[in-house]
């Protein structure tokens, strides 16, 4: 809404409730941590927490993963970091270089988009009356 700046702080409105969350949660694991009472609370916390995660890559995953090929390198991406330990950003790096390739070998199976914004059909211009402002470059 008001360019950079706008989406500058929106982000940041954004993430900093759950930034100022992990930081109090961090505090009192770290001064509290070994009393049974809060060492309760925060392993009760633990379950909820990775059903939230999984629930959020099954939704990224049921929208972006669009094909075997697409599924294949997520596995593959996923086995890498827990079976082999694979570092986050060399992960990152070769799905951008497999995406590169894979793109230019067989663009149908690296399409991008296809989201909300996408649209099938046109149905031809919107309806503007006398009293629409219509920009000089349309005129």
């Amino acid at each position: 809404m008001h360019r950079t700046w706008g989406g500058v702080i929106a982000g940041g409105l954004f993430v900093l409730p759950s930034l100022l969350l992990l930081i109090l949660l961090s505090r009192i694991y770290m001064q509290f941590g070994e009393v049974p009472e809060v060492a309760g609370v925060l392993y009760g916390i633990k379950p909820a927490v990775t059903v939230i995660v999984l629930f959020a890559a099954y939704r990224i995953g049921s929208r972006a993963l669009k094909n075997g090929v697409l599924r294949t390198l997520a596995a593959s991406a996923f086995f890498a970091i827990f079976v082999f330990h694979t570092q986050f950003p060399l992960i990152v790096l070769a799905a951008a270089l497999l995406g590169a390739i894979g793109g230019s070998i067989s663009p149908h199976n690296f399409a991008v988009g296809g989201g909300r914004g996408a649209a099938k059909h046109s149905f031809g211009p919107a309806l503007i009356d006398d009293d629409t402002p219509v920009p000089d470059h349309a005129r």
